[in-house]
């Protein structure tokens, strides 16, 4: 649900994957627009940037613009604190 919500897959995926470990994880949707003649009164002309990307609570200040290294980042934040071999 929560990915389809967010429109991206970014969770752990696997046989026997089971969140068992809070993560405090924000994810961010920003557009950065640019306007003609600096009038900010109008419609912007040209979108330049569109930006998506996640942080971490645990990793304060790291911006994750990957998807794939969100998720690999949650998996090893999880063996961090359970262990490798504790079957979580």
């Amino acid at each position: 649900v929560l990915e389809s919500l967010v429109g991206r897959s970014f969770l752990p995926r696997g046989t026997g994957i089971v969140t068992r470990r809070p993560l405090v994880l924000q994810l961010y949707n920003t557009r950065q627009d640019t306007l003609e003649d600096g009038d900010e009164d109008e419609e912007p002309d040209e979108v330049v940037d569109d930006r998506e990307w996640g942080e971490f609570l645990h990793v304060p200040g790291k911006k994750y613009f990957d998807f794939a290294a969100i998720r690999e980042e949650i998996v090893a934040e999880t063996d961090r604190l359970t262990g490798k071999n504790k079957g979580i």
